[in-house]
């Protein structure tokens, strides 16, 4: 009698990974807090991942009609809007004082009574004249601009700075040519710094008629 073969059972499939909530909320949970540990860059990092995953669990769903999936893609699309960050921007006037300096352009030597002006476009936004030792001290009045940047889990802080376009200067002293020129071109920038204020002190020369 020959002997039996033995049944070979097929082996059974093993089960498959099952994308379950909980699952879902320990990657969130882990993902949050190594959101409150990283830059700036981290943080974009993490958005762009929520979003890439909100994608595929969504088109997965779609594919497989599960609802947990639908729900997961939906829970990474709000985490991208919680960790996107918020800007706010404001401008106004800002009083600032100028400390100029004029000499004769030959001699270097100080000019005083000489007049000082700033002005905006037609309107003066601050005059002032000379001493003995050709110092005067201008309060300009300039434009002001702030601009935040507010992440969720941290402050980037606010910039701030005051700005010279539109703004120009001029000088006149008896015995001299006018001077006129953009407050710009005087400071050497387009703007300044808020941390960086007061200005720093400026020398102007004037030539003889």
């Amino acid at each position: 009698m020959p002997p039996e073969q033995p049944t070979n059972n097929p082996t059974e499939p093993r089960p498959r990974f099952q994308f379950t909530l909980r699952t879902l909320i320990c990657v969130v949970t882990g993902c949050c807090l190594l959101c409150s540990a990283v830059t700036w860059a981290g943080e974009v990092a993490v958005m762009v991942l929520f979003g890439v995953a909100g994608l595929l669990l969504f088109v997965a769903s779609v594919r497989k009609r599960q609802l947990d999936l639908a729900v997961a893609a939906v829970i990474c699309w709000l985490m991208v809007g919680l960790i996107a960050p918020s800007g706010e921007c404001g401008s106004g006037s800002y009083t600032v004082p100028i400390t100029v300096t004029i000499v004769d352009a030959r001699t270097k030597a100080p000019i005083p009574g000489a007049v000082v002006q700033v002005s905006v476009r037609r309107p003066v936004a601050g005059t002032a004249e000379t001493g003995t030792d050709g110092v005067a001290k201008v309060r300009a009045t300039l434009r002001y601009h702030t601009h935040s940047v507010n992440w969720p889990l941290r402050d980037s802080g606010t910039k701030a700075w005051v700005e010279f376009r539109s703004r120009s200067i001029r000088v006149d002293a008896e015995g001299y040519k006018p001077f006129c020129a953009t407050l710009a071109d005087v400071m050497g920038a387009d703007v300044w710094n808020y941390d960086e204020l007061p200005l720093p002190p400026v020398e102007i020369e004037l030539h003889p008629k």
